[in-house]
């Protein structure tokens, strides 16, 4: 009975420990920690415009094709899009209410400021979004294969 229980216990116990000392080789986690930021060094260069993608030889076909869009699924994918879309519109629009509320209510400054902070960020995740949607949209609606950043840059 009493080695049954310490099972118990120790089958429970592991995991709170996993916690504290996580189970895993060093180097793994230094290898992820590496891929990570290598795949951010990356997005900045492709950013810059100093290192390309490869994506900018595809066709519309190629690009459906790797997005899983058929002609069948086609409307419902744009419908989808445009719902969204509208979704974040809304989230940038509580952003908004959080910001004013933040600057013209009577709080701590700890909580404006943090109402502040956290309806930018709000905004920024919808103006993101919204783009992106609108650029895939642009792709499906006229069928022509375009690079995000050409998009952006109107090429």
């Amino acid at each position: 009975m009493s080695d049954s229980n310490d099972s118990f216990i120790k089958k429970r116990a592991r995991p709170i420990a996993n916690l504290i000392r996580p189970v895993g080789d060093v180097r793994e986690r230094t290898a992820f920690i590496g891929r990570m930021l290598s795949t951010i060094g990356r997005a900045f260069r492709v950013a810059s415009g100093k290192e390309s993608l490869g994506d900018e030889g595809l066709t519309y076909n190629q690009i459906a094709m790797r997005w899983g869009i058929t002609e069948e699924n086609r409307p419902l994918v744009i419908r989808g899009h445009y719902i969204e879309f509208g979704l974040f519109m809304l989230i940038g629009i509580v952003g908004l209410f959080s910001i004013y509320s933040g600057i013209f209510s009577n709080v701590e400054s700890l909580a404006a400021i943090s109402r502040v902070v956290g309806g930018a960020f709000m905004i920024f995740i919808a103006i993101a979004r919204s783009t992106i949607l609108m650029w895939r949209l642009d792709v499906l609606k006229n069928r022509h294969w375009t690079t995000y950043g050409n998009w952006l840059r109107g090429r």
